[in-house]
């Protein structure tokens, strides 16, 4: 092929790099070693101490934005069986409200059947001679397994022995939404959403794995940037305590340079002093330039099937790419982008559009930060001040109750706090269910509690149940039920992410402001 070709194959599609963004939920496929090489050393060092003695480690890694944070991520993974690890990627860490939650469900994700599967040999193992009698094993269990601990450990137990029961284990061991039928057949009496049972099922999961599991907590600032230092503290809390109480586990948290001082002066000092001395990303030299981009032109002519050209730098040339270095300042996300608006203009003669666009990822936390965000915003609209607190708790005698935020809204002249939760349910196109249900109750005991007047409850178009229908009917003056779709759930996240407020009037807005407005008045 002569030089003209390769240009019109470049032409037809000019992006050897599809991304400069690495996400946590697609591996990077071009890999440049050396510059991450003193992090990685750090972290398989804690690996290997956590492997011989159970005790947890916290490795803090270090760099500016565009530094291969994320990409390190996919490094560590492509060595997980290597190293005899489970790595599973918790995407930037969402606000306080039910962060065991979100861990539970990024580690499920990730590894559950394997986790569970380690942890009913261990169980059965603990149970004993029972004369295989699956009512003996149960009762031997709850002997074994008292209080928060035992419902986890009877779902683990009947998923692994009882195939008429094995499907309602598996969904309830994943978060998902039971009837109350569903519940009773298990004979389980909480949803695994509850932080004191979720953490239990966190807690179980990881000590009985035969291997040592390493959560990778991406962008560990955004609370902080997000909703201030109060939610910043409420997420470092919750690690705290994984840290203190979970064996077998290791923490890779990953942070910008700008923020990492704000996040240490915000640790309490028995959080600071078990962190690792943290690693920090190095910039790419000029070299490392080069083989990014050589590794990447290589697999684009290979994906094209074409043998690639005698010039290993076509269609670019040595000296451009020393002044993308330059230019860069040796930070590859920068590098990267330059690479593809020069191989774009040399190809088809115009400057690229960027697509990239942040996936829509439907998950507890990223919709709980999307009506934060709407409702925060309309209420400054408004001409009100607004403050939220996130995961708010307090006891209804001595049970110890949370709802996920409260808002306090405000004039000159009058407050009005208003509780705010969202049910956790993996599929917002199908009934919240009992999920539902327990989201209403948390409200309603917030306001009998005298800590809020008045709620607001997120829940899934069409959501029903006769316990959840009688609560919200007697609930209906005090407490606003908006119902939306997947389509509007995602409407309402891209929103958030793009921290803009469609001008459209939508639905799920007008109602919005309309209660603001009216509890307000």
């Amino acid at each position: 092929m002569d030089v003209k070709q390769y240009l019109e194959v470049l032409k037809q599609d000019p992006m050897p790099f599809k991304s400069f963004v690495s996400r946590g939920d697609v591996p990077d496929e071009i890999d440049i070693p050396e510059p991450r090489m003193d992090a990685e050393e750090m972290v398989n060092d804690a690996i290997l101490m956590v492997k011989m003695t159970r005790i947890p480690r916290i490795v803090p890694v270090i760099g500016d934005a565009g530094m291969g944070k994320t990409h390190f991520f996919w490094a560590l993974k492509k060595r997980e069986e290597e190293n005899n690890t489970l790595i599973v990627y918790v995407p930037s860490p969402p606000n306080p409200a039910k962060v065991f939650l979100h861990f539970y469900t990024c580690l499920m994700d990730e590894c559950g059947p394997y986790l569970i599967q380690c942890a009913s040999k261990r169980i059965l193992n603990q149970v004993g001679n029972t004369n295989g009698e699956l009512s003996d094993m149960l009762a031997a269990l709850a002997r074994k397994y008292p209080g928060v601990y035992a419902d986890v450990a009877k779902a683990i137990l009947l998923y692994t022995l009882d195939e008429k029961l094995k499907s309602l284990a598996e969904r309830w061991l994943y978060g998902e939404t039971l009837s109350e039928e569903d519940m009773e057949a298990l004979g389980i009496r909480r949803p695994i959403e509850e932080e004191d049972i979720c953490f239990a099922a966190l807690k179980m999961l990881i000590e009985n794995c035969d291997k040592v599991v390493l959560l990778y907590l991406d962008e560990i600032e955004s609370p902080l940037v997000n909703w201030g230092e109060d939610a910043e503290r409420k997420f470092l809390d919750a690690i705290k305590r994984i840290y203190n109480e979970v064996g077998g586990v290791c923490f890779v948290i990953t942070a910008l340079p700008s923020t990492w001082k704000k996040i240490t002066q915000i640790m309490d000092s028995t959080l600071l002093s078990r962190m690792d001395e943290p690693a920090r990303l190095r910039k790419f030299s000029m070299e490392n330039i080069k083989e990014l981009y050589k590794k990447a032109m290589l697999k684009y002519w290979e994906q094209k099937g074409i043998t690639p050209p005698d010039d290993e730098y076509f269609p670019l040339s040595e000296e451009e790419l020393e002044e993308i270095y330059e230019r860069s300042g040796g930070n590859p996300r920068e590098a990267i982008k330059l690479i593809m608006r020069k191989i774009v203009q040399i190809a088809t003669g115009r400057l690229p559009i960027d697509t990239t666009r942040r996936e829509i990822r439907l998950t507890h936390a990223a919709l709980a930060d999307a009506l934060f965000f709407a409702i925060k915003s309309i209420a400054e609209e408004l001409g009100l001040q607004a403050k939220l607190v996130m995961a708010y708790s307090f006891s209804v005698g001595s049970k110890k109750q949370h709802v996920d935020a409260i808002l306090e809204v405000s004039d000159t002249s009058k407050s009005v706090k208003i509780g705010l939760e969202i049910p956790n349910v993996r599929n917002w196109n199908r009934s919240g269910g009992v999920a539902a249900y327990y989201a209403l109750i948390r409200l309603k005991n917030a306001i009998l509690a005298g800590l809020v007047s008045k709620g607001i409850l997120l829940v899934p178009k069409g959501t029903s149940g006769a316990k959840y229908r009688r609560e919200a009917e007697a609930l209906k003056d005090k407490v606003l039920i908006i119902e939306i779709s997947e389509d509007d759930a995602r409407i309402l996240i891209e929103m958030e992410q793009s921290r803009v407020l469609t001008r459209e009037r939508t639905r799920i807005l007008e109602e919005i402001r309309s209660f603001i407005s009216n509890v307000t008045r």
